[in-house]
């Protein structure tokens, strides 16, 4: 489990995109931080900070460890974070059974924390595993603290009242492993369904499931790990962070021709995101929608998650961008099932109003999601 962990770290890491770099002084890769341990309002709290403040300030994710874990543990795993800028705290359980009065302290250290490394209201994150999911629904909706993302971790949310500030700055996460099985995933895509017309953003994104039912009902879930990469730029894209094709909202692949490989194989389509490297402003603010909102959006993501993505540098995309006729960036190019030709190109100021229907037009599930 720790050398799964390390070699996580050290491609999540490798994968820093350069503007995050570029905060680093002197343009090298600093020391990983040492976590510390606090008590804070009557809990032992894990804490693990940046050895910089970045340029733009501090992020802070607060994180709730499942019922036969603990905070050390959470910590560790989701070190690669603070090498991105995140101060992490993971309360610990008194018991592993999270209650009323602990969550109203972890409420308190939060705000500790926040007014300690002074983070703003955008750069606040909170997360739980499994059964300290709880959490959310005690301390996510509440606008004095202000979180831009809450994130479960292999569990659902059972619905119920969201604040109204919640449509225009909070962003839903679900996140799950390869053994949570059918039902599970069911309840956590349902989950997300419930939440998505009441918050800015909801995505569910799960590991490749393996074979059969799942875990048992006494097995822990184990983080997925394997996600983190997302995770991060989810929170990051979700905060305004943004650098040009830096993106990892799909498992997009980099070569044009594997692809279409691909796409005849699994008899599906597909879709090419063009980017300039160096884009104009106004491409620049283009480029920047696509990538932090559009992507994100729950229509596009549900077709989208169904073909075969490959995103291309504009340099090197000079005949696709020809064959679709297509003359500014960025562009979307959508293909016919079995790759061979194009269906469709949008470019420019892409909305998801414009990108679903190319998108639905070749996915094998046609279904506007529910």
């Amino acid at each position: 489990m720790r050398a799964a962990a390390v070699l996580v770290a050290a491609a999540l890491l490798a994968a820093s995109p350069p503007a995050i770099r570029a905060e680093e002084p002197g343009g090298g890769k600093p020391a990983p931080p040492e976590p510390s341990t606090e008590t804070m309002r009557g809990l032992r709290v894990e804490l693990l900070v940046p050895r910089e403040k970045p340029e733009r300030g501090y992020s802070l994710l607060l994180y709730f460890h499942g019922r036969t874990a603990t905070g050390k543990e959470g910590v560790t795993k989701l070190a690669p974070l603070a090498g991105r800028g995140f101060v992490i705290a993971a309360p610990w359980s008194k018991t592993g059974d999270w209650t009323g009065p602990e969550f109203e302290a972890s409420g308190g250290i939060a705000r500790d924390l926040i007014d300690r490394h002074q983070v703003a209201r955008e750069h606040r994150h909170l997360a739980a595993h499994w059964s300290g999911s709880d959490a959310i629904p005690a301390l996510g909706f509440e606008e004095d603290l202000g979180f831009r993302t809450c994130t479960w971790i292999n569990s659902g949310w059972g619905g119920g009242t969201v604040p109204k500030w919640a449509k225009e700055e909070l962003n839903g996460l679900f996140l799950w492993g390869a053994r949570e099985g059918p039902s599970r995933t069911d309840n956590y895509r349902k989950s997300a369904s419930m939440l998505a017309e009441k918050v800015r953003v909801c995505v569910a994104r799960g590991e490749e499931p393996e074979p059969g039912l799942g875990r048992g009902r006494r097995e822990d879930p184990p983080l997925p790990e394997a996600l983190l990469p997302f995770w991060a730029h989810f929170l990051e894209s979700m905060e305004g962070r943004f650098e040009p094709g830096a993106d990892r909202s799909f498992e997009w692949m980099d070569d044009l021709e594997e692809a279409r490989a691909a796409m005849a194989e699994r008899k599906t389509g597909g879709f090419a995101f063009v980017f300039a490297a160096k884009p104009e402003a106004a491409e620049w603010g283009r480029t920047e929608a696509l990538q932090n909102r559009v992507f994100f959006d729950r229509a596009v993501r549900h077709f989208a998650d169904q073909l075969v993505p490959v995103k291309i540098e504009r340099s090197k995309a000079a005949d696709l961008l020809a064959a679709a006729k297509v003359e500014e960036t960025p562009a979307v190019i959508v293909f016919k099932r079995g790759g061979k030709e194009v269906l469709k190109a949008v470019s420019g100021d892409i909305s998801p109003k414009a990108l679903v229907p190319p998108l639905r037009a070749v996915a094998p599930d046609q279904e506007l999601p529910k």
